[in-house]
């Protein structure tokens, strides 16, 4: 049997678990990004941490979206 087969016979919350164990698998060097996207990254980390960021609630989203259809 495929592994993609077995995986399909997996319920929602088993492949969940299953894709959150290979994630964590991952070490940083294991992706591979850009040095523009490394720092675009940081950046908005330092902004998140120096609580200069602006964020918007989900209904915030919901109303620009509605707005632009």
């Amino acid at each position: 049997m495929h592994i993609k087969e077995e995986i399909l016979k997996m319920s929602n919350s088993q492949r969940i678990l299953l894709v959150q164990e290979i994630w964590d698998s991952l070490s940083e060097e294991a992706i591979d990004l850009s040095d523009p996207i490394k720092n675009e990254l940081d950046h908005r980390l330092d902004m998140h941490n120096n609580k200069k960021m602006e964020y918007l609630s989900l209904d915030q989203v919901r109303e620009e979206l509605a707005k632009t259809r």
